[in-house]
């Protein structure tokens, strides 16, 4: 038969008994090539299937693959973390136009599994099918909806992080793995979609968007994450959010005199998306000046200023707060009368001057 491997076995006998057997070992391959079309499985029903039912005990079909004499089938399962291999076995092949088939075999229950064909002859080994994944259902329908618990945090008490964005859900019994979505609803496209396998214990399952993707502040999204069983795709768990747009605030220029309480601290900002006229701020800008610095030059820093609602600051721009030298003002009282020959004395002579809120009295020292 073409494409198969043969041995020949021959032994003497006489009255005596029989004598040592001779070996001869020889290949039929008319092509003297190896396969080169993949091997295509029919049964199971693959992963993609939305109901393959409890499959318990499968049989392997395939058709026959030109230039092939046998097939390798090697059967692997997935246990959270790794696969083992559950068998792998050589298969002969039936001929042109004929199903090879292997089976039927017990696999477990709530397990899943993937298969790996493909044909070989003398001369060497074919290429491997796609990969088919397949499983059996222990609950008889698709996992329940797991429960999205956190994308980092809040955005009303701190910014989802454009970049690195954690996203987190319960785990569901019985669910293999979860399929999740992340849709930018403002740009009508599909950000990326994943898969992750469940790790297998009752932990939360949390996934961190990849260092290359970047949110748009300011656009609507859509978070989608459905689990995975043999029978199927589950009940879709759902977020919408809008990623905060980053601000640019400058802090205004101020200055004061010498003493005097310091000015309210004010900035203008830069940077509202959709339409918006402002945004809101909660906290204050802050600055080391007092009421009693000295003249010199103070920074004014962010202090405790943060953007709320869709928004959130992303550079700041300091500016300083200057102390300038105060002005006195020096004021004589009405000096009190006196007589002629009595000498002047302070009630007359001295002032008093106010700088930067301090009282200073002035003293005239009279001569005769």
């Amino acid at each position: 038969m073409d494409n198969h491997g043969f041995i020949i076995c021959l032994q003497a006998v006489n009255a005596d008994g029989a004598g040592p057997l001779a070996y001869s070992y020889f290949d039929v391959c008319s092509s003297q090539a190896a396969p080169t079309v993949k091997p295509v499985l029919t049964s199971p029903r693959p992963l993609s299937d939305e109901h393959p039912g409890n499959l318990l005990e499968v049989t392997f079909t395939w058709d026959h693959v030109a230039e092939a004499g046998r097939y390798w089938l090697c059967v692997s399962e997935w246990h959270n973390t790794y696969w083992t291999t559950v068998f792998a076995v050589i298969v002969r092949d039936t001929g042109p136009n004929t199903t090879i088939s292997y089976g039927p075999y017990t696999f477990l229950e709530g397990h899943y599994y993937s298969a790996w064909l493909a044909g070989s002859n003398p001369v060497g080994q074919g290429p491997y099918n796609d990969c088919l994944y397949f499983g059996v259902s222990t609950l008889g329908h698709a996992p329940a909806a797991p429960t999205i618990t956190d994308f980092t945090v809040e955005y009303s008490d701190a910014p989802i992080p454009l970049s690195g964005t954690e996203f987190e859900w319960s785990h569901t019994d019985r669910t293999l793995g979860y399929y999740f979505v992340l849709n930018d609803e403002t740009a009508n496209i599909t950000v990326g979609t994943w898969w992750e396998f469940d790790p297998g214990t009752d932990a939360p399952i949390t996934f961190n968007l990849p260092s290359g993707i970047t949110l748009v502040g300011g656009h609507l999204y859509w978070f989608g994450v459905s689990g995975w069983n043999p029978y199927g795709f589950g009940t879709w768990a759902t977020e919408t959010f809008v990623a905060p747009a980053p601000l640019t605030v400058t802090a205004d220029a101020k200055s004061k005199v010498y003493g005097a309480d310091n000015p309210a601290l004010t900035c203008t900002y830069y940077g509202l998306v959709n339409g918006d006229q402002s945004a809101s701020f909660t906290g204050a800008l802050s600055t080391t000046a007092t009421t009693g610095s000295a003249v010199a030059s103070y920074s004014i820093s962010q202090g405790t200023l943060a953007a709320t609602g869709y928004y959130y600051i992303h550079t700041f721009n300091g500016e300083n707060l200057t102390v300038t030298k105060a002005t006195p003002v020096i004021t004589w009282a009405n000096p009190a009368n006196i007589f002629t020959g009595t000498p002047l004395g302070s009630s007359q002579l001295n002032a008093t001057a106010n700088v930067g809120g301090h009282s200073v009295t002035l003293l005239v020292r009279a001569h005769s």
